[in-house]
C-alpha cells in the first residue's frame, strides 16, 4: 500500500487532501490571507477537481476533492502521461502552494518553503467514508479548540453547504450524499454531539470504532459517488 504522500490522484477518484506548514508556522496572518489562499486554490485547482468541503486552520488546511474526468484534464494539460499515472493533479497542487508561498513570503519578508512536502492525501473508498470525511473537515475547528461549536467557524465549507450557494463547492452532490439538507444538518449535529463524548481518534484516519459507528447517523439509499 502506498504512503499517503505517494498516492496518485486519478481521474474520477475522491480524495481528502490536507497539509500543514513547516515547524507549525502560521499559514494565515489575517482573513485577507485566507481569502487569497482560496482564490489561488480556485485559480489553480478548480479546473482540475470538484471540491466538496474545505477548512482553513491556523497552520494547516483540508480539502475534499474529486478529480475531474480525463476529457476535462486534457483541456488543461497536454501531459498525457501525468494524467494517466495520476500525478498531474499533484503537480497543480505544487504550483498552487508555490504561488501562495511566494505571495505570502513577499508580503511578510519571509524566505523559503512554507508547506511540508509532499502534501498528504487519502482516498475516499465509499459513500459512508465520504460523509464522515465531510463531517470531519467541517468539524475540524472545534476539534482543535478554535471554536466551541464548529458552525461558528467562518473559514470552513459548512455554511456554504447548508446555504447551497458557493463559487467553489459542488454543494448539490454533497447534499445528495446525505439525503438532503435536513439529513446533512442532523448528521453533523449528532456526530458532533457524539464526538464531545467519545475519542476523536477515529477521525484522524476516518475509521470509526464499532462503538462510535453505532452512534453515527444512518443514511438510507445514499447516492453512489464512484
Amino acid at each position: 500500500m502506498k504512503a499517503h504522500h505517494e498516492l496518485p490522484l486519478h481521474s474520477g477518484g475522491i480524495y481528502h487532501v490536507y497539509n500543514r506548514t513547516n515547524n507549525g508556522e502560521k499559514l494565515f496572518l489575517d482573513d485577507e490571507n485566507r481569502q487569497f489562499f482560496l482564490s489561488r486554490y480556485q485559480q489553480y485547482m478548480s479546473p482540475m477537481v470538484d471540491t466538496y468541503a474545505y477548512c482553513l486552520l491556523s497552520n494547516h488546511f483540508h480539502f475534499l476533492i474529486k478529480v475531474k474526468p480525463v476529457e476535462e484534464l486534457v483541456k488543461i494539460s497536454v501531459d498525457v502521461d501525468k494524467i494517466t499515472n495520476g500525478t498531474i493533479v499533484s503537480e497543480y497542487f505544487r504550483r498552487f502552494f508555490i504561488s501562495y508561498t511566494k505571495a505570502f513570503n513577499k508580503a511578510n519578508g519571509r524566505y523559503g518553503n512554507l508547506f511540508q512536502r509532499p502534501f498528504k492525501r487519502k482516498k475516499i473508498i465509499d459513500d459512508d467514508y465520504f460523509r464522515r470525511a465531510v463531517f470531519y473537515v467541517n468539524y475540524n475547528p472545534q476539534k482543535h479548540g478554535l471554536v466551541e461549536a464548529f458552525p461558528d467557524y467562518e473559514w470552513s465549507s459548512y455554511y456554504e453547504l447548508v446555504n447551497g450557494h458557493s463559487p467553489l463547492l459542488d454543494t448539490k452532490t454533497v447534499m445528495e450524499a446525505f439525503g438532503g439538507g435536513l439529513f446533512f444538518l442532523a448528521y453533523h449535529e449528532k456526530a458532533a454531539h457524539d464526538m464531545t463524548r467519545y475519542d476523536m481518534s477515529w477521525a484522524k484516519g476516518h475509521v470509526m470504532s464499532k462503538h462510535v459507528m453505532s452512534l453515527s447517523p444512518k443514511i438510507t439509499d445514499p447516492i453512489k459517488l464512484s
